[in-house]
């Protein structure tokens, strides 16, 4: 019996409510706005609902940026994110982040909070983030878009196949 036993706890998995991991692609110094899959409203059921963001860079466990208690309408950041440039749609939720940066990159994502303390993430937004180059080459620059952890190959007009840069970025 503690044979069988062990045997159902090995083979247990795992269910997450995460459906879909979307991807959205800007470039540096424009805005963007992300979606909140939670259904914000203030009725009785939802009374006790606190629901937050939070951002999960590359090889980082997700932190919290804002949490928002929906009975009171009042949001709290975190201190790492008390000073930043994201901004909130009363209504929806929808995370904006204003004049994005490389640091921007990082997977968000949107979440219920339970009375318990328990998150429940349905979905998550990949945040690729554009960064300009500009390469000089005999006096001229050229402008790149380039993403980060990419290798470009520069192929320039007017410069001869021997002088094509690899780059890696």
């Amino acid at each position: 019996l503690i044979t069988v036993i062990a045997a159902l706890c090995l083979f247990t998995t795992v269910k997450t409510d995460i459906t879909g991991l979307q991807v959205q692609t800007v470039k540096t110094g424009n805005n963007v706005t992300m979606k909140c899959d939670q259904i914000i409203d203030n009725n009785k059921d939802n009374i006790d609902l606190n629901v937050a963001w939070y951002k999960q860079s590359l090889g980082n466990v997700p932190k919290l940026i804002v949490r928002l208690m929906v009975s009171k309408k009042s949001m709290r950041f975190s201190t790492d994110f008390a000073a930043s440039p994201f901004k909130f749609d009363g209504d929806t939720f929808d995370l904006s982040i204003n004049e994005t940066v490389e640091e921007d990159a990082a997977v968000y994502y949107c979440g219920k909070i339970s009375k318990s303390g328990v998150v429940e993430f349905e979905s998550g937004t990949r945040l690729i983030v554009e960064v300009f180059y500009y390469f000089f080459f005999s006096g001229s620059a050229t402008d790149y878009t380039v993403k980060v952890n990419q290798v470009i190959i520069l192929l320039l007009t007017k410069v001869s196949a021997a002088e094509k840069s690899e780059i890696c970025i």
